[in-house]
């Protein structure tokens, strides 16, 4: 075999330049960026915020259950400080107000325990 070449030699490719992009364009960039990490953040508070409503939920109606009416206040005064806690991180009224209304219910509709004597 020999090291010659068969047929013409092949063109060079040219190389597309890319532009780095303008300020304005990262500027935007960036913005939509901190809009989603805002949103995402907004998300994450909503959702830890009702699961931790629903555990207490759930751990005051087992404590209707063993009748200890003082666990049942201390669950409803948990409860509402996240409610609390959520309205006050500013987030958008009408995605607090379900899980507000849910800490409030906490220890408003365990029934009292009944009297077997």
């Amino acid at each position: 075999m020999s090291a010659s070449r068969v047929g013409p030699a092949p063109h060079p490719q040219a190389k597309a330049v890319i532009a780095p992009p303008s300020g304005d364009d990262l500027v935007q960039a960036l913005s939509g960026l901190a809009k989603d990490l805002r949103h995402d953040s907004e998300t994450t508070r909503l959702a830890r915020a009702q699961s931790q409503v629903e555990a207490l939920h759930y751990a005051a109606h087992l404590a209707a259950a063993r009748g200890d009416m003082s666990a049942i206040k201390a669950l409803s005064a948990e409860a509402l400080r996240v409610g609390r806690e959520l309205s006050a991180a500013g987030l958008p009224a009408e995605q607090v107000a379900p899980i507000l209304e849910q800490a409030r219910r906490v220890g408003g509709d365990t029934p009292p325990p009944e009297d077997t004597a």
